[in-house]
């Protein structure tokens, strides 16, 4: 083989790895609950605000290496104060935890698309505008600081702002319509999301500690079914900027649309052989609930302009 055939052969190889995953491409995943179901009337959420000066993250940091994972637990350090990641979200909605909160909120959504004071006033125009985070800071709280979006740093307070925020949606996500389907979150500063399937299949995304404002979706599209797929969402916020948003998305769409109110199913009930498949849903996020899986991008619209989260 000549060397001009050896170099055309390895340019089409790079642009064959290069074009993205084709509609044809998708990982098949059957319901939780298969066949038709009632139109749902939206999700369960939870939201929870901390005490700014709790310093019981459990959260490893690497002190030397500057990096998350390893190393000490961040509440160890005098600056340790707050939440830092998935472990310390555990830790706040473990029944009976000793966090000191500030407020809490558990109830039914229509659509999920929750973020604070400053992710509105800063972001919206960039992300588009969120639902105010249904709690309400006790009198007294310091405001906080919130970093313009201009990039200048100079952080000025937003009226009434969250800090150390954390949420959980959970419930099932009606299929009227089989086909692909792709799924992405906005997050600020961190989440995990869990779809699961048939007898406790499960694909999941998200990121832990805090990380950049962006949205991730699936690196695959799923070949869903009619049914009632049962999800968890959770997600954290440290300081200034806070943003939750689920989406999906099908082929031929343009961009990601909100999970409409009627495909969000807040419950079911359990009759007949669910029951078992039920336990074994349970079992699986029980045994993976530590473990996140992270997608380096989503098929399907673009995900958007990244933009600064605030000081990490």
């Amino acid at each position: 083989m000549s060397r001009l055939v050896r170099r055309l052969f390895a340019v089409l190889v790079c642009l064959l790895f290069a074009l993205p995953v084709s509609a044809s491409a998708a990982r098949v995943l059957a319901p939780t609950i298969a066949g038709p179901a009632a139109p749902g009337t939206g999700a369960n959420a939870s939201f929870v605000a901390i005490d700014g000066n709790w310093q019981g993250s459990t959260v490893l940091w690497d002190e030397a290496n500057q990096r998350y994972g390893q190393g000490s637990a961040i509440g160890a350090y005098a600056w340790g104060t707050g939440v830092w990641g998935r472990a310390d979200w555990d830790a706040i909605f473990t029944p009976g935890s000793a966090v000191p909160r500030l407020g809490a909120w558990s109830g039914v959504v229509t659509e999920i698309n929750h973020g604070d004071t400053c992710y509105n006033q800063e972001y919206s125009g960039t992300w588009g505008s969120a639902r105010l985070v249904p709690l309400s800071l006790p009198g007294g709280t310091p405001e906080s600081p919130c970093a313009p979006a201009t990039g200048d740093r100079s952080a000025q307070p937003a009226p009434a702002n969250l800090d150390n925020w954390v949420s959980r949606f959970t419930g099932y996500i009606r299929i009227t319509d089989p086909g692909q389907y792709n799924f992405s979150v906005l997050y600020d500063d961190g989440f995990f999301f869990n779809l699961f399937g048939e007898a406790g299949q499960k694909v999941q995304l998200g990121l832990d500690f805090l990380n950049p404002r962006d949205r991730l979706g699936f690196t695959e599209n799923l070949e869903l079914s009619v049914g009632l797929y049962q999800f968890e969402l959770g997600a954290w916020d440290r300081l200034q900027a806070g943003i939750i948003d689920l989406r999906w998305w099908r082929p031929g769409q343009t961009t990601w649309e909100f999970v409409p109110v009627g495909n969000l199913v807040a419950g079911v009930g359990l009759p007949g052989t669910f029951l078992l498949g039920s336990v074994g849903v349970l079992l699986a996020w029980f045994f993976g609930r530590r473990r996140v899986a992270v997608a380096p991008g989503a098929f399907g619209p673009p995900a958007g302009p990244a933009a600064s989260a605030g000081p990490a």
